[in-house]
């Protein structure tokens, strides 16, 4: 389950709480709050009151996230017993046996989180309604 055997003891009663990325000016849902990054220096706070606008460079700079919850017990890293364990130990079977490599996971890249995510990532996007990042979003920096 992707998780150390001091975590799985408390799994079934954790909740999550995970920031996922959603396009700039989406505001808070029903079941969700918004958060942006960089936070506004509070100097900027007296300018978005004046109504000057973040130079387009600032803009770019921007990510916006919606705080969602799990339902008890959902591991939003859980790719299955076979994909746990490779993402782990590795595909090789001589890796799993003479492990003396650095784990794959070690090494994953991607936007969306340091550690691959499960499906679950995809069903709570469906389940708070979250809209997908439009193209000019998804760069990558």
């Amino acid at each position: 389950m992707n998780l150390t055997a001091v975590d799985y003891v408390k799994s079934k009663n954790i909740v999550h709480q995970l920031a996922i990325r959603v396009p700039r000016g989406t505001p808070p849902g029903p079941n969700y709050n918004v958060i942006t990054y960089p936070l506004p220096h509070p100097a900027d706070h007296a300018a978005a009151r004046n109504n000057e606008l973040l130079s387009a460079r600032d803009q770019l700079a921007t990510r916006t996230f919606a705080i969602v919850k799990t339902e008890k017990g959902e591991n939003p890293w859980d790719l299955g017993y076979s994909r746990n364990w490779k993402s782990i130990m590795g595909d090789n079977i001589i890796d799993w046996l003479l492990p003396l490599k650095d784990s794959p996971c070690s090494h994953y890249e991607n936007n969306v989180s340091f550690y691959e995510m499960g499906p679950l990532y995809h069903q709570l996007r469906i389940r708070f309604g979250l809209p997908e990042l439009p193209k000019d979003e998804k760069a990558e920096i």
